[in-house]
C-alpha cells in the first residue's frame, strides 16, 4: 500500500512539474527522466502524430538505437502495438508480447509493454507514449494505472508546448520578411543581391534548397542567379527551358504560384534534386511581366503552409521590384545612407544607458554620415546655468575640451539653450553670436536636446562652407535631437530607478543591521559610517530631542569640523530646520533651503538640498536624522527621501528597543529598593575581574558591609524605615566610588564592593571614608533623628585563592570588625 502511495504521490508531482514547461523538447526529455526514475523500464518513446502525413514519429525516447529512433513509423491501426493503441483510443499492458501477435518483433527483444494514447478534446490524438521492459510481467496493474494517470496530464502538457511552438515559429517567420529587407536595403549588385535572398530563405525558413532563376527578354531559357542549400549546387548560369515539363516553367506559364506537395506522385520530366518530397516555384512578377522564378525545394512532404507561401510571395513582390528598378535603387540607397544615421541613432537610443558611449556614438554617426567640419554635444546644467562640452568630433577646438563648460549666455549654443529654439548661421563672420572656437568655420547648425519644455543641452554642427545647411537638414537634426533626449530621459529615469532600487536594497540591509543589535552606539555608528554611501551624501548628523528642555543633543555626525569636540546641544527653536520638523512632526525634504525658506546655506554645507528625518514612534519625537550634500551637487529626489523616511521608521524602533533593552538590563541585575546590582551580577562581576586581575596582574580588593545593629531598627520603627535606611546608605556608597567600582547588595543588609585595580591600602581608606560618611549621616523620620553605624571587612585577592575563598577571606574580617565591638574596619588576616 505504502509503496503504491508513494507512486501516486510521485505522479502527483509529476504532473504539477511538466503543466508549467513549454519547450517540447525539455518537457519530453523531462518526462522520460521522471518515468524512468519513478516507474522503471528498459526503453520508452514519446510518439507524435503528424496530422498531415498521418504518421506517428518518434519525437523523443530512451533505450533505442538511433537508427531504430529516426526511421520508424506508424499510422493510425497500422503496424505494432503503438498503432492498434492510437486505433483504438484505449490504453494497452501486454504482461507477455509473445502471446501479442500485434508486437513488432525484432526491434528491442522486450517482454512487456504499455502503450497509452495521448488525447485532448475528447478524442484528438496528439501521440502515444510507450514503455518496454525486458522482463515478462514486469509492469503492475498500479503502474499501468498511474501511467494512465499520467498521461492525461502529459496529453495537456504537450498540446500546450506544441501550440507554444507553433506561435514561436510563427511569431519567428514573421520577422524573416524584416530581417530580409534589411539584409537587401543596402546592396546594389543584382548578383550579391539575389544571392543573399536566396541565403536569408534557406537560412530563416529552414529549407533543403532554393534557386532565384531569371527570364532573359528574348531567350528561351532561365538563367539561375543565385542558389544555397543543403544539395550539390548547380553549375552557375544553368539554364532551364522555359517550356520545359517543370514546376519553374508551370509557375513562368501560368503567372502564379505552383506548389507540389509529395514529388514521388508528381514528378515533372526535369528532376533537379533527388531527395525532394515537396516543391513550390513562386514567379518574380511586376504586373503581367514575369522576370524570373524563386524556387524552393523541401526533403519533408508537404512542407509549405499558407503563411511560409504568402510570406515567400511577398518577398518575391520586393525582389521584383529592386530587380526592375535598380538605377533608381542605386538612387534611392544613396538618399538612404542620409537616413540611415535615423535607424542606427535610434537602435543606439534604444539600447544604450552609458551616456558617454552614447554621445560618442552620435557625434561619430553625424560626422561620418554627413561629413561636416566639426560635430559636438553639450548637456544643459540648470542650476549653474552652464554647457558642459560631453563629446565632438571632427576639427579641434581652441579653448575647450571635454569636461568643460560655458555660460548659456555665450554663443549661440548658449541662445539655443536659453531659448529652446534651433538656430542656423550660414555665414559665421556676419554672426555676433558666434564664438570663435573653431579654425576654419563658415556656417553652424545648432538644434536644443529638449524634452517636452525642458531644454536638456544642445547639437552643435559647424562646416567650412558657407551656406550649408538648408531646411532638409534642419528637419534631420530635429528628428535626431527627439531621439537623443529620448535617450537622456530614459537614461535619467533608468539612473533614478537603479538608484531608487540599490538605495531600497541598500536601507534593507541597514535596516536588518541597525534592528540586530541593543547597543545605541553601535546602531549610531553604523547609520554614520553606511548611509551617506548609500544615499551618495556627505555630510549626516542625529540629534536626540528632550522635550522637557526643548533642546536638540547630537548624538552621533561625521561633521568634519565638530570632531572632537564635547557633547554639542542646541535650543530647538535656534535651527529652523529641525524646529519645523519638530513643529510640523513629520520629515521635510528641502530641494532649495534659499528659494523654500530664505535661509543661506552655511559655509559647512556645499548644497542647498536637505533631508531632515523625523526620528518617532507611537507620537514620541526620538530625534531628527539629517543629511546633506549630495555628492554629485544635485538636491534629493522625492524617491530618495521617501526611502530614507522609511528607514527613519526603521532607526526609531531600533533606537526605542534599544532604550526597553537597557530598562530590561537595570531591572535584571539591579535591586529594585537600592539599585545596587544584585548578589548574582555580583557574583558574576567578580569572577570576571578575578580572571582580568590574574590576566593584567593587576591588583583587586573587595569590601564587605553589614550594617550594626539593624534588626533593632527594623523591630523598633518598622521594616519601611528599614528600607529608608538602606536606599539612603546606597546612594551615599555610590557616591563615593569610582565609575568603574561595582557595588552590590550581597544580602539582606549587606553591601559589597568590588574594586578593580585596587591595593589592599586604598580599599582600606575608601572603607574607613564609607565609615565615617554613614556614621555623620542622620534620618530624620518627623521630630525623631536617626543614625546608624557600620562595620567593614576588607581583603585582596591574591592568585593563590579562588572567588569563594577570596569572599571567605573578607567575610572573616567582617565578622571580627562585629566581634571587635561594630562601626569599624578590619583587614582580612590582620
Amino acid at each position: 500500500m505504502k509503496g503504491r502511495m508513494d507512486k501516486l504521490e510521485a505522479i502527483h508531482r509529476i504532473n504539477e512539474s511538466i503543466l508549467t514547461i513549454l519547450d517540447i523538447d525539455k518537457l519530453m526529455k523531462r518526462v522520460l527522466h521522471i518515468m524512468e526514475h519513478t516507474f522503471g523500464f528498459d526503453t520508452a518513446a514519446l510518439l507524435l502524430y503528424d496530422e498531415k502525413s498521418g504518421e506517428f514519429y518518434v519525437r523523443a525516447a530512451t533505450g533505442y538505437k538511433d537508427d531504430i529512433i529516426r526511421n520508424f513509423r506508424t499510422t493510425v491501426g497500422g503496424k505494432g502495438i503503438t498503432g492498434y493503441v492510437a486505433k483504438t483510443r484505449e490504453p494497452l499492458y501486454v504482461p507477455n508480447i509473445d502471446e501479442n501477435s500485434r508486437y513488432i518483433s525484432g526491434i528491442n527483444s522486450a517482454k512487456s509493454e504499455i502503450a497509452i494514447p495521448l488525447i485532448i478534446e475528447k478524442d484528438r490524438l496528439i501521440g502515444v507514449l510507450d514503455i518496454e521492459s525486458k522482463q515478462e510481467y514486469s509492469f503492475t496493474e498500479d503502474d499501468f494505472e498511474g501511467l494512465c494517470l499520467f498521461a492525461s496530464h502529459l496529453s495537456l502538457a504537450l498540446h500546450n508546448a506544441l501550440l507554444f511552438e507553433n506561435e514561436r515559429k510563427k511569431t519567428s517567420q514573421l520577422l524573416v520578411i524584416n530581417k530580409i529587407r534589411q539584409r537587401i536595403s543596402v546592396n546594389l549588385e543584382p548578383e550579391k543581391l539575389l544571392q543573399i535572398v536566396a541565403q536569408s530563405v534557406v537560412e530563416f525558413f529552414s529549407y533543403y534548397q532554393v534557386l532565384i532563376f531569371l527570364d532573359h527578354e528574348g531567350e528561351e531559357y532561365f538563367r539561375l542567379m543565385a542558389q544555397a542549400g543543403l544539395e550539390e549546387l548547380l553549375p552557375k548560369k544553368e539554364r532551364l527551358d522555359k517550356e520545359g515539363f517543370h514546376i519553374i516553367g508551370e509557375a513562368f506559364n501560368q503567372h502564379r504560384t505552383a506548389l507540389v506537395r509529395d514529388s514521388s506522385k508528381n514528378r515533372y520530366e526535369v528532376v533537379l534534386f533527388e531527395n525532394v518530397r515537396s516543391e513550390l516555384a513562386i514567379p518574380i512578377a511586376l504586373r503581367k511581366t514575369i522576370l524570373g522564378v524563386i524556387y524552393i525545394a523541401s526533403r519533408s512532404q508537404d512542407a509549405f503552409d499558407k503563411k511560409d507561401i504568402h510570406m515567400l510571395e511577398v518577398i518575391s513582390e520586393e525582389l521584383s521590384l529592386i530587380i526592375r528598378d535598380m538605377d533608381d535603387l542605386s538612387k534611392l540607397i544613396r538618399k538612404n545612407k542620409q537616413m540611415e544615421i535615423m535607424r542606427r541613432i535610434g537602435k543606439v537610443a534604444i539600447q544604450s544607458f552609458d551616456l558617454k558611449a552614447f554621445f560618442d556614438d552620435i557625434v561619430n554617426l553625424v560626422y561620418e554620415m554627413f561629413g561636416y567640419h566639426h560635430v559636438a554635444i553639450f548637456i544643459y546644467e540648470k542650476l549653474s546655468q552652464e554647457l558642459e562640452l560631453v563629446s565632438y568630433v571632427g576639427e579641434p577646438m581652441k579653448t575647450l575640451e571635454v569636461g568643460d563648460k560655458i555660460s548659456v549666455r555665450e554663443g549661440i549654443s548658449g541662445f539655443v539653450a536659453r531659448s529652446g529654439k534651433y538656430y542656423l548661421c550660414n555665414d559665421t563672420t556676419k554672426e555676433k553670436k558666434y564664438l570663435d572656437k573653431l579654425i576654419n568655420t563658415k556656417s553652424e547648425l545648432a538644434i536644443p536636446i529638449q524634452f517636452e519644455d525642458r531644454v536638456l543641452g544642445v547639437i552643435n554642427i559647424e562646416s567650412s562652407k558657407l551656406n550649408q545647411f538648408e531646411s532638409a537638414d534642419v528637419e534631420i537634426f530635429l528628428r535626431i535631437t527627439d531621439q537623443v533626449s529620448y535617450t537622456l530621459v530614459n537614461a535619467e529615469l533608468y539612473k533614478k530607478q537603479t538608484s531608487a532600487h540599490n538605495l531600497l536594497l541598500n536601507l534593507n540591509t541597514l535596516g536588518r543591521e541597525v534592528n540586530a543589535t541593543f547597543d545605541i552606539k553601535k546602531i549610531l555608528s553604523v547609520v554614520i559610517r553606511k548611509l551617506p554611501l548609500y544615499a551618495e551624501c556627505r555630510l549626516i548628523s542625529v540629534f536626540f530631542y528632550d522635550p522637557g528642555k526643548k533642546i536638540l543633543n547630537l548624538a552621533a555626525h561625521n561633521l568634519p569640523d565638530m570632531q572632537g569636540q564635547e557633547p554639542f546641544s542646541i535650543s530647538a527653536d535656534d535651527n529652523r530646520l529641525m524646529s519645523r520638523v519638530i513643529t510640523l512632526k513629520h520629515s521635510i525634504h528641502v530641494s532649495d533651503i534659499e528659494e523654500e525658506l530664505g535661509i543661506l546655506k552655511g559655509t559647512r554645507y556645499e548644497t542647498k538640498s536637505f533631508l531632515n528625518i523625523l526620528l518617532c514612534y507611537q507620537n514620541r519625537i526620538i530625534g531628527i536624522l539629517n543629511l546633506t550634500d549630495k555628492l554629485e551637487g544635485n538636491p534629493f529626489t522625492s524617491e530618495e527621501f521617501y526611502l530614507i523616511h522609511s528607514f527613519g521608521e526603521h532607526l526609531s524602533n531600533a533606537i526605542v528597543n534599544s532604550e526597553k533593552y537597557q530598562e530590561i538590563l537595570e531591572l535584571s541585575i539591579t535591586d529594585g529598593l537600592t539599585g545596587l546590582y544584585v548578589h548574582r551580577f555580583f557574583q558574576n562581576t567578580l569572577e570576571k575581574e578575578i580572571a582580568r586581575a590574574k590576566r593584567h596582574q593587576a591588583p583587586l580588593s573587595l569590601i564587605l558591609i553589614d550594617f550594626d545593629n539593624f534588626k533593632q531598627f527594623n523591630d523598633s520603627f518598622g521594616h519601611q524605615i528599614g528600607d529608608i535606611i538602606l536606599r539612603e546608605i546606597a546612594v551615599l556608597v555610590r557616591k563615593e566610588i569610582r565609575e568603574y567600582d561595582i557595588a552590590c547588595r550581597y544580602g539582606g543588609e549587606e553591601f559589597g564592593i568590588v574594586l578593580p585595580s585596587t591595593s589592599l591600602l586604598q580599599a582600606k581608606s575608601l572603607a574607613n571614608r564609607l565609615r565615617e560618611k554613614v556614621a555623620a549621616h542622620t534620618i530624620e523620620m518627623g521630630s525623631t533623628v536617626m543614625s546608624i553605624t557600620i562595620s567593614q571587612g576588607v581583603a585582596e585577592y591574591s592568585p593563590e585563592t579562588d572567588k569563594d575563598a577570596f569572599i571567605r577571606q573578607t567575610d572573616m574580617a567582617l565578622f571580627r570588625a562585629k566581634e571587635e565591638g561594630r562601626d569599624r574596619v578590619c583587614i582580612a588576616a590582620e
